[in-house]
């Protein structure tokens, strides 16, 4: 028996939690099951066209989101303390992000210093969201 593997991309589910400061605070779903959190959106037979297909959605999505309207202070969003996260952030080219970590001039700061810069920076700045992540490929094996 030949076992091999199909590659589904998925986004992980969002539910609001209510609202903060006039605006929907969004946070990855908390449901009994965790497969029911992943709602697919593609399949692939080759990893890497997952991958492929994963790294544009996320970059389409952070091009139109700011993640600090959703998610505030910048704690929600990584496990780095701040001087290390913005000191990773200045190594990618960006300009630092501010003193405070409240989500306005946080989300101000993405605006100016990340939306623009180039895919690779955008996305290695998200990869630093740990505690946040959109999209994720499952691997799903075949029997023949």
């Amino acid at each position: 028996m030949i076992t091999e593997s199909a590659y589904l991309v998925t986004r992980v589910g969002l539910e609001n939690r209510g609202t903060q400061a006039n605006f929907w605070v969004w946070s990855p779903s908390t449901t009994d099951r965790d497969e029911s959190r992943h709602i697919p959106t593609s399949l692939f037979l080759n990893r890497a066209d997952a991958e492929r297909e994963l790294r544009n959605r996320l970059i389409e999505f952070l091009r139109e989101l700011n993640p600090f309207d959703q998610a505030g202070r910048l704690e929600y969003r990584t496990s780095l303390e701040p001087a290390e996260f913005s000191r990773r952030v200045v190594g990618l080219g960006c300009a630092p992000p501010p003193a405070s970590t409240n989500w306005k001039p946080m989300r101000e700061w993405w605006a100016t210093a990340v939306a623009p810069a180039p895919d690779d920076v955008l996305l290695a700045v998200w990869e630093m969201f740990d505690k946040n992540p959109l999209w994720t490929i499952i691997e799903i094996p075949l029997e023949d």
